[in-house]
């Protein structure tokens, strides 16, 4: 850089004026093998600064001064007005045709990665991948399509989706509502999760559902003592509903309600939220659970997370015995293309969904043919109703 300095006062006086200088490498693949070249932009003598919007001429004797230094030796760089900003269209052409290289790459990919799919299931595809149905899975589907439907029909966009949908509910493993066990002993059904899913209304709701609809003694424990505001919650949905809140900090108190409760037809039971890497609480979790063993465990999981957090999830919990999904707020996912997904990778089945906060309602027992349509169709899942299976 010194050297080009100096070779700029030799070759346009001891005024000359420095306009931009910089150390850059020429040549090469990627940076590897080039040369580095320092490069000094200067304008011979004076020049006062431009009225606005008016841009002086400049010289043509101002030059750029390179420098032959160890580094290496620098290109002549013009800097004319004109000629700079022909370069900074050049340059801008290239950014656009290689952002356009890049986006017909990934198209080509994805393109060889599905060579079977037909043009015509492309676009459903497409809208599978967009409800945040797994890439492999959204493949296998529509090519289901193509083999049960003719070509004829592979035109109607309509028969398609009904044809995905109903695909999709036979795929989509489901267990049915909770049954009671008919007046022998108390059903005692416990839902785990992390924490901020939804347990606690959704006991509410479930709770509301067989005690107001249905007419069964209902009762209602939790587990989580810890929480602040968790028991008052509860207790606060349980007086509402008009059936008994009991609490139990200790294996032994779980046992002690539980028992007092032996007329009733089914029990609740509330869990404090805990991580799958919370190992602590997933093990003081596992020691209620041996005193007191649940008759089925409902992991409850929000619709909102994405699928591996799901997977991850439905593992994690596989040690509680919980293998009966209860997948909240539907109401505010995206797409429910993951509960499709988590499910079938982790071989966990759909009991129930929740469509909102409103207790008793907004609570539903998860149908694979409603999932599903919803999945294809892409509406709203605010308010719809599933029927009855």
């Amino acid at each position: 850089m010194a050297e080009a300095l100096a070779k700029v006062k030799r070759r346009l006086g001891s005024d000359a004026m420095i306009l931009k200088t910089r150390v850059a490498n020429r040549g090469g693949l990627l940076g590897v093998g080039g040369k580095v070249v320092a490069e000094i932009i200067a304008q011979a003598g004076h020049h006062p600064l431009p009225d606005q919007g008016h841009l002086p001429s400049i010289p043509e004797r101002d030059q750029v001064a390179t420098s032959e230094c160890p580094e290496g030796a620098a290109k002549p760089v013009n800097n004319s007005p004109n000629e700079a900003a022909t370069s900074m269209a050049s340059l801008s052409r290239e950014v656009t045709a290689l952002r356009e290289l890049v986006r017909q790459t990934a198209h080509d990919a994805r393109r060889v990665r599905t060579p079977l799919i037909p043009p015509a299931l492309v676009g459903h595809y497409t809208e599978l991948i967009q409800a945040a149905v797994g890439d492999e899975i959204a493949q296998d589907l529509v090519l289901r399509v193509r083999q049960t439907l003719s070509s004829k029909q592979l035109t109607d966009p309509e028969r398609v989706r009904q044809e995905l949908a109903r695909i999709i509910a036979d795929r989509l493993p489901v267990t049915g509502p909770i049954t009671l066990l008919g007046g022998k002993k108390p059903k005692l059904v416990a839902l785990v999760g992390p924490t901020g899913v939804g347990k606690t209304t959704t006991i509410a709701k479930l709770a509301a559902e067989f005690s107001i609809r249905q007419n069964k003694k209902v009762g209602v424990v939790t587990l989580d003592t810890v929480r602040v505001g968790a028991v008052d919650t509860l207790r606060t949905y349980a007086r509402i509903i008009k059936v008994p809140l009991g609490v139990a900090g200790s294996p032994r108190e779980f046992e002690r309600v539980v028992a007092s409760m032996k007329d009733h037809d089914v029990i609740f039971v509330d869990t404090a939220g805990c991580g799958i890497l919370d190992r602590a609480a997933l093990d003081e979790l596992a020691r209620f659970f041996s005193v007191v063993k649940p008759d089925e465990t409902h992991l409850v999981l929000s619709s909102t997370a994405n699928v591996e957090v799901l997977e991850a999830t439905l593992e994690g919990f596989k040690a509680l015995g919980a293998d009966r999904v209860i997948f909240t707020k539907l109401d505010e996912a995206i797409g429910l293309g993951a509960i499709l997904c988590s499910l079938d990778r982790a071989e966990a089945r759909l009991s129930y969904v929740t469509t909102g906060q409103r207790v008793p309602n907004d609570l539903e027992v998860g149908v694979g043919r409603s999932v599903a349509r919803w999945i294809v169709g892409g509406t709203s899942a605010r308010g719809w109703h599933v029927p009855a299976a």
